[in-house]
């Protein structure tokens, strides 16, 4: 009945979201994960959106590829409207999608497959309902008994950075993964002295998506050897 409720409010809501912001329309060729997909424009052009206010797990945590088919099956190869917030540091458009009147990123968080991001999104009431109710029904990820947020998962330090991560010493850096500084640029291979500093503004990722966003460290140069 709860997700019933917070149903009837969405086309209300879709009349308000678009009311003076700006948009795009197209169709979704692509999704990468959870939370991003690519928009083909109608004079087709692909433009990389990062839903707005949630975050997805990654990848390699538990329900990280059932996220991605859970946000394809919702939008992929279908016509849809973007209510455009911001661009981000990796240039991607941040904005919520919608599928006529239904918002994609309410569904992935009322569904179980994304968190509410509140560090992005604090004061929106409708994505906290949603994660409250899912789980409540212990939907998707929230039948895992302790699912780790995202934002933990990527944290250099955390229990699960470190469980993914190589352990420090020789060879460490085979795994072809780095941690990066999203203040800075700056990627490092995990026994540098400065990636053991590194906090909340450094992630765990492949060495490839690094070389593209940044540059490497003059110290360790991005890697071990």
């Amino acid at each position: 009945m709860a997700r019933a409720i917070i149903a009837l409010f969405i086309p209300a809501l879709f009349l308000l979201t678009f009311a003076g912001a700006d948009r795009l329309t197209g169709r979704i060729v692509s999704v990468k994960d959870g939370d991003t997909a690519v928009l083909l424009t109608p004079d087709n052009q692909q433009v990389t959106i990062r839903l707005r206010g949630i975050d997805a797990p990654e990848k390699d945590q538990p329900f990280g590829q059932k996220s991605k088919q859970h946000l394809s099956d919702l939008i992929y190869g279908k016509t849809v409207t973007v209510a455009v917030a911001n661009t981000d540091r990796y240039g991607r458009t941040v904005g919520e999608i919608f599928v006529g009147a239904e918002s994609a990123c309410l569904a992935m968080v009322q569904d179980g497959f994304a968190w509410h991001y509140r560090q992005y999104a604090p004061k929106n009431s409708r994505l906290a309902a949603a994660e409250t109710l899912a789980r409540q029904d212990r939907r998707g990820l929230w039948a895992d008994s302790a699912p780790v947020p995202p934002w933990e998962f990527r944290r250099p330090g955390s229990s699960e950075t470190i469980r993914q991560a190589p352990a420090a010493g020789a060879g460490s850096c085979t795994s072809g993964m780095v941690v990066f500084n999203t203040t800075s640029g700056v990627y490092h291979c995990i026994d540098c002295p400065h990636a053991k500093k590194c906090a909340d503004n450094c992630v765990w990722i492949p060495a490839a998506e690094a070389e593209k966003k940044g540059r490497p460290c003059k110290v360790c140069r991005g890697r071990c050897e």
